[in-house]
């Protein structure tokens, strides 16, 4: 029963938001972190009732991790909603880059600041629902919600000193990438659903029940199987789709860019490992190379355009391509060891990402500029934002002690034991990703100081909040055995 309120919450607390900024404009702010704590602690409950089943402590039916209610019974489709472990640490991540969005928009004057919030609330809503459903019918409803909060927000919401024609353009690219992306989506869960119907006579779009039903491996399954394939990497997006995504960084709000990495990409990876992988079977080892061939190109793509660039958040969203090929090569090994380090990677990558995006965000607030070139010995001026930003961007390329470093070293040791060469090769790539960081680093905080900026270091809140993305960032780092503990990856994903 518990599991509804995951989606029901932040979208009843949205319309209240909604409802209060024509009585008070500052109300609708403090209704979103007061629902967001109370998710916060629900999704605490799911945790201890999977990590502490023996307590028996929540494990009643109100606090029960499955849930399902009946819809249209005769077409098999039920709101079906179940929670693992990787389904709990992904919710706990949406709700952490939820607060850290308020958190640091919260100087923000919006105007109609209650419709800003409903948008926001709906995005929640919508990932959290994506995540926990078992319905492939409304896993793709909360895909398609997801994708309009996004527009109105960037539309209404996003940067106002640029070309509005390029911020249009930006938005009706996302948009037609996410169609496409939605469109191949429904068509192979529609053969799926028909394939299964034909075999056995019943109608379902239970994602548990259609999977036993991939067993012989005909044209029709591999037709299914490249359609979900694609729909996915679109999502992530990798390369040759990734072309909405670098704009997308550069005109949306602050808040919205932590949403769109930490949900969107992520939305992908979750989609290949929680719907791909256990119905492809033989398949996997077949497309495997290309694969793994393709989770390279990003890596070195992103890296070389990420080095290339001037636009701050051009180099960030190109980072984050980057990433998108270590996941890929995670997904696509097949061994617990690889699957361990995707999880820490993609919770640490999500941390350290967000947090340069928050910090270019608040240099951005005082220089107006994204642009490299008009930025230069700004630590002449200032000391905490440099300090923080050298910090997160040593981590993203596996600073030791953080959960990036951790992570890595999972992805390099299962990597090595499958394929060596390319573990190498890999290794080389974290070289030219240091120096990509390095050199933005470099061209922001040193040289010639061209303008004084003494006032744009962090506030009193700001400070205590990139504090805490710190050490959890070293936590994680320290102690990844609490997100291991009794959670075998294989187990789900391939049975």
């Amino acid at each position: 029963m518990i599991l509804p309120f995951l989606i029901f919450v932040p979208l009843v607390g949205g319309i209240f938001s909604w409802l209060f900024q024509y009585y008070n404009n500052k109300l609708p702010k403090f209704i979103t972190i007061f629902y967001m704590i109370l998710m916060f602690f629900i999704n605490i409950i799911l945790f201890i009732n999977d990590v502490l089943p023996k307590l028996n402590v929540f494990s009643t039916y109100v606090f029960s991790n499955k849930f399902c209610a009946s819809w249209i019974s005769s077409f098999g489709i039920n709101f079906s909603l179940y929670a693992d472990r990787f389904t709990i640490y992904m919710i706990f991540l949406v709700i952490l880059l939820s607060f850290i969005a308020l958190f640091f928009s919260y100087q923000e004057d919006y105007k109609k600041s209650g419709s800003f919030y409903l948008n926001i609330s709906i995005l929640v809503s919508s990932i959290i629902g994506a995540f926990l459903s078992t319905d492939l019918f409304f896993f793709f409803c909360f895909c398609e919600i997801m994708i309009f909060p996004i527009c109105f927000l960037n539309i209404f919401w996003g940067l106002k000193k640029i070309d509005y024609d390029n911020k249009i353009k930006s938005i009706k690219s996302f948009f037609i990438h996410s169609q496409i992306s939605s469109i191949i989506m429904f068509v192979s869960i529609l053969l799926l659903v028909n394939y299964y119907h034909q075999i056995s006579g019943i109608w379902t779009f239970n994602f548990n029940v259609l999977k036993k039903s991939f067993i012989n491996k005909s044209f029709v399954e591999n037709i299914i199987l490249c359609g979900f394939l694609l729909s996915f990497i679109i999502k992530i997006p990798s390369i040759p789709f990734h072309t909405w995504m670098p704009n997308m960084f550069l005109y949306s709000p602050k808040g919205n860019i932590v949403d769109l990495v930490g949900f969107l990409s992520k939305l992908g990876i979750y989609g290949l490992l929680r719907f791909f992988i256990p119905i492809s079977g033989n398949i996997l080892h077949k497309i495997q190379f290309f694969m793994i061939f393709l989770g390279i190109v990003n890596i070195f793509y992103g890296t070389f355009m990420a080095s290339v660039k001037n636009n701050l958040k051009h180099i960030l969203a190109y980072i984050n391509i980057s990433h998108t090929g270590i996941m890929l090569l995670s997904i696509f090994n097949f061994n617990n060891l690889s699957y361990e380090g995707l999880l820490l990677y993609i919770i640490s990558s999500t941390i350290s990402s967000s947090s340069l995006l928050v910090l270019s965000g608040r240099l951005y607030k005082k220089t107006n500029t994204y642009n490299l070139k008009k930025f230069s010995g700004l630590w002449n001026s200032i000391s905490l934002i440099p300090s923080f930003f050298l910090f997160f961007s040593l981590s993203n390329f596996g600073l030791p002690g953080t959960g990036n470093f951790i992570s890595e070293i999972l992805i390099f040791v299962g990597l090595f034991l499958s394929f060596p060469k390319i573990s190498i090769l890999l290794t080389i790539s974290l070289i030219f990703f240091a120096f990509c960081s390095l050199k933005m680093f470099h061209r922001i905080f040193y040289g010639d100081l061209k303008k004084d900026f003494k006032t744009c270091d962090l506030s009193f809140l700001e400070l205590f909040l990139i504090l805490f993305l710190t050490l959890l960032l070293i936590l994680i780092g320290l102690f990844p055995n609490f997100i291991f503990y009794n959670f075998n990856f294989l187990n789900i994903f391939f049975n």
